[in-house]
């Protein structure tokens, strides 16, 4: 008990009657005593396992709410376009379990003006978007490097480069405006600006 007392930075006496208290309260004898030395009872075997997950769940417990406050824990919800899943999303969400385990993203996809709608209704926390935003809403921006677009056309056996009076002339089949409207004009206007049509404009099949 001496030896307890001095780890505990305390009196021997207030530990003693502390344990007595605790005796009295639970109604079991926790240690068996005797020739001046203390063995567990059945009883006090059985609570310090229990005694010591508690103390193991309220040091759990507050390193979580200290990395909550701190912004290192808990439901983060990401809204993003689908060119987001090609390189950028990935990225960051590998680096965001390594350097932050107990933080949990949760995936929203959404158009561009859905996620600044859900921005300003703190609906999500992080959004992915295709730039020009055209909102007032005051708002953090950080860009990222502009992705190459790709065109895919039959394969014509031909092995020169791929003009847009190809791609015209072929039809272009796109997501629905709605979805991005901001980057599905910068590609219509890329054709328009040069006087081109496309034989046939078509959106995906179930868009």
């Amino acid at each position: 008990m001496g030896r307890a007392a001095l780890r505990l930075a305390m009196a021997q006496p207030p530990l003693s009657q502390s344990i007595g208290r605790l005796e009295k309260e639970l109604g079991v004898k926790l240690f068996e005593r005797a020739n001046r030395r203390l063995t567990l009872t059945r009883a006090g075997s059985a609570f310090v396992e229990e005694a010591r997950a508690s103390i193991r769940h309220a040091d759990s417990a507050l390193h979580v709410a200290r990395a909550a406050h701190n912004g290192e824990a808990g439901e983060i919800r990401i809204g993003f376009v689908s060119a987001a899943l090609y390189e950028h999303l990935p990225h960051l969400l590998s680096r965001l379990r390594e350097k932050y385990p107990d933080i949990h993203p949760k995936l929203i996809e959404v158009s561009t003006n859905e996620q600044i709608a859900a921005l300003s209704r703190s609906e999500i926390d992080i959004g992915f978007v295709h730039p020009p935003l055209g909102t007032d809403e005051r708002l953090d921006v950080h860009d990222y490097p502009a992705e190459d677009l790709v065109a895919v056309l039959p394969d014509d056996r031909q092995t020169h480069g791929v003009t847009l009076a190809d791609i015209a002339r072929h039809g272009l089949i796109m997501f629905p405006a709605a979805q991005g409207p901001a980057l599905h004009a910068r590609i219509v206007d890329t054709f328009t600006k040069t006087g081109m049509t496309f034989g046939s404009s078509r959106r995906r099949r179930g868009h």
